[in-house]
This record gives structure tokens, C-alpha cells and sequence, in this order.
């Protein structure tokens, strides 16, 4: 087997990709390496204009992430990290963003108040 014909030790072959492969046997199997580059794709990652729907995006880190006109409605973004990411015009409608992360330069939606949905602003630390 080439190593890139297989993850978390199954042969994919050329039937499943990376991300069939997470689908078919969840993240259990995957080594920390593995789903470190996963996540970290997420970071800064340009999902604008995405479908992401029903997605389950607890606690991702979306870090700078572009989200803007990103369909998010009745996703899960509990304990996401949100912070310094575009989501101007984005459906967050339905969505849970209970305890998720952001910061003073996130870019919420018009009207969208993220103290009444129970998102937590991450403040800069005071050095003495």
C-alpha cells in the first residue's frame, strides 16, 4: 500500500477520499497528526458562500475563516472558535452558537447579536 492510499492505517483505494473516509468511520481511528491537519484546514479556510447547513462544527476553529454569504442555518457551532472571521451576510438562522469564541474584529451579519446567542467575546490579555 502507498501512503497515500491510506489513513488511520485503512486502505481508501480508489474507492473513499479523505473525507468519505471520516464519514465511513468517524475521526476515532485517525492518528492526532491527522486530525490536527483537518482541523487546521479550517483556519483561514475560504467557505464562502459554502452550503453548511445541519453542519457539526463544534468546537472547530474557524480563525479568520471567510464565512461570508456561508448558508450556516441549524449548523452547530457550540464552542467554536469564531474569532477574526468574515461572516457578513452569512445565514446563521437556527444555528447554535452557544459558547463558541469571538473577537472584536469578527464580522457578524447585520443585526446578528452574539451576546443574545450566548457567544463569548475573547478580549486581548493586559500586559503589566
Amino acid at each position: 500500500m502507498s501512503p497515500d492510499k491510506t489513513i488511520a492505517g485503512k486502505d481508501i483505494g480508489e474507492r473513499l477520499t479523505r473525507w468519505g473516509l471520516v464519514y465511513s468511520v468517524g475521526m476515532v481511528e485517525f492518528t492526532r497528526e491527522e486530525v490536527e491537519d483537518i482541523v487546521a484546514k479550517l483556519q483561514r479556510a475560504n467557505l464562502r458562500g459554502a452550503d453548511l447547513r445541519d453542519a457539526n462544527l463544534r468546537w472547530a476553529n474557524l480563525y479568520e475563516a471567510d464565512l461570508q454569504l456561508a448558508n450556516l442555518s441549524d449548523a452547530d457551532l457550540g464552542g467554536a472558535t469564531l474569532c477574526m472571521a468574515l461572516l457578513y451576510k452569512a445565514n446563521l438562522r437556527g444555528a447554535n452558537l452557544s459558547g463558541a469564541w469571538y473577537s472584536a474584529d469578527t464580522k457578524w451579519p447585520e443585526g446578528f447579536d452574539p451576546e443574545a446567542e450566548e457567544v463569548y467575546e475573547r478580549r486581548p490579555r493586559l500586559v503589566e
